[in-house]
């Protein structure tokens, strides 16, 4: 219920689940750069609703790096 009030106050008109099903299609890789010995996990650019939802949470992906929306 907490995350459909988050969704509602953002202005999303969806359920938890439905919520959840759509940030399940949001992947990440591993990329290794040349000269580093460990690889670094990059998130894939979200979709416009992946976005919106992640905004209802104070978040969003910049770079491949998922970071809180200053305010």
């Amino acid at each position: 219920r907490l995350i459909e009030i988050h969704l509602k106050r953002a202005g999303l008109e969806m359920s938890a689940a439905t919520a959840m099903d759509h940030l399940r299609g949001l992947h990440s890789c591993l990329c290794w750069h040349a000269g580093q010995r460990k690889p670094v996990r990059i998130i894939e650019d979200p979709d416009e609703t992946q976005a919106a939802i992640l905004g209802a949470f104070g978040h969003e992906v910049t770079g491949g790096v998922l970071r809180s929306i200053a305010s």
